[in-house]
């Protein structure tokens, strides 16, 4: 934070993290798996929880989540594909992360043209999907 963090992704929940962060007015993202997890990085004022590795529960898991934590902001990550991103909004995730799926070989000098319409296409996914729960509400 003192180089300038923007914001902060951990892949669990450290209080000491989560804390610093809050109190210096970052937004910090820690990671869990458990309710307790989740619920602890929340309640000590997380910007959203990432649920990790997401791939392991599936988006139904984020569907259960809500009922006792209607206010949890959720976001999950790792494993998550593209395809798998209409689930997840449905499931009432803030956000869908997603790594290598989305980025493929670009660092490693890859065609950057692919990386563009597999963004493009996570775009339309979320796009379709915020405008069916729309239409349905």
């Amino acid at each position: 934070m003192d180089l300038g963090a923007a914001y902060v992704v951990t892949p669990v929940t450290d209080t000491d993290i989560v804390a610093a962060c809050v109190r210096r007015g970052v937004p910090v993202y820690p990671g869990g798996l458990t309710p307790t997890e989740l619920h602890a990085g929340w309640k000590l004022g997380a910007t959203a929880v990432k649920v990790f590795p997401a791939s392991v529960v599936g988006a139904g898991y984020v569907a259960q989540l809500r009922g006792p934590f209607p206010d949890v902001q959720v976001i999950p990550s790792g494993g998550v594909n593209i395809e798998d991103v209409p689930a997840w909004i449905r499931a009432g995730a803030l956000a869908v992360s997603l790594g290598g799926p989305l980025l493929g070989d670009a660092f490693r000098g890859g065609d950057l043209q692919d990386l563009t319409a597999r963004a493009r296409r996570v775009r339309e996914l979320v796009d379709e999907t915020t405008d069916q729960m729309g239409a349905k509400r």
